[in-house]
């Protein structure tokens, strides 16, 4: 693990050990019957597992501890509960996108990736996620803590060269990228952190993987404003 030591390993999970909360059915997302979220219940849920804060996606909750300021730890949903009808359902497809067992993971198809990038050198341009250890029967990970808050204001080397290399991508393979949901400043700005080589590696990667919804939201930079994907799981309920 390049961003965190084995000493850290055993620390955070000791920590973890002594303050998650984790229901035993598991972790679902809360909704109501119109689909707004419940955004008291994880910030409840976030409070009673020691959390400084959280964020949430469709399908995993995003701990945040002041303690480990390097990591983001990740629980993965089982599916969505819905309050109105005290109802469970089930996700179902995430092991569509990876070869992975676990269906309703989507959190193990990140760690998958993760994995499968060291293979072909691209593991720079992702936020690492790892599996941690297993909580009340729930799978805990980890992943690079990389903020998504510096898009007002890239860091750009070159941003006409990498804008022109990003909209001939964008051309060439506009049907592949449709479901990733990268936009052209985005390629532009992977171009500009690690070169047009690279990035045209990354998309070969990505087609590949079937990795989508790689919106904004998604796509972070570390402190010297190198160009990261933080959730590269995808999502379909």
């Amino acid at each position: 693990m390049i961003f965190f030591t084995d000493e850290m390993r055993e620390e955070l999970i000791n920590f973890l050990k002594n303050n998650l909360d984790i229901p035993s059915n598991g972790v679902w997302a809360h909704y109501y019957e119109d689909g707004y979220e419940d955004d008291d219940w994880y910030e409840d849920f976030g409070y009673d597992c020691g959390a400084d804060y959280i964020e949430h996606g469709a399908s995993k909750a995003v701990l945040f501890y002041s303690d480990f300021p390097s990591i983001v730890v990740k629980i993965p949903f089982c599916g969505e509960y819905i309050e109105d009808e005290d109802k469970f359902k089930d996700f179902e497809h995430s092991n569509l996108y990876f070869p992975i067992e676990e269906s309703n993971n989507y959190c193990a198809g990140e760690a998958y990736i993760t994995n499968q990038s060291f293979y072909v050198n691209l593991e720079k341009m992702f936020a690492l996620t790892y599996f941690l250890f297993e909580c009340n029967g729930t799978p805990i990970y980890i992943s690079e803590k990389i903020p998504n808050s510096r898009w007002s204001n890239p860091r750009w080397h070159d941003k006409d060269y990498s804008l022109s290399i990003a909209q001939d991508i964008k051309t060439c393979r506009n049907d592949e990228l449709t479901a990733t949901c990268l936009d052209e400043e985005v390629i532009a700005l992977f171009v500009d952190a690690y070169g047009e080589e690279k990035t045209y590696e990354l998309i070969d990667f990505i087609v590949e993987h079937n990795i989508r919804d790689l919106h904004n939201g998604n796509i972070g930079f570390t402190k010297d404003m190198k160009i990261k994907i933080l959730d590269y799981s995808g999502f379909d309920s």
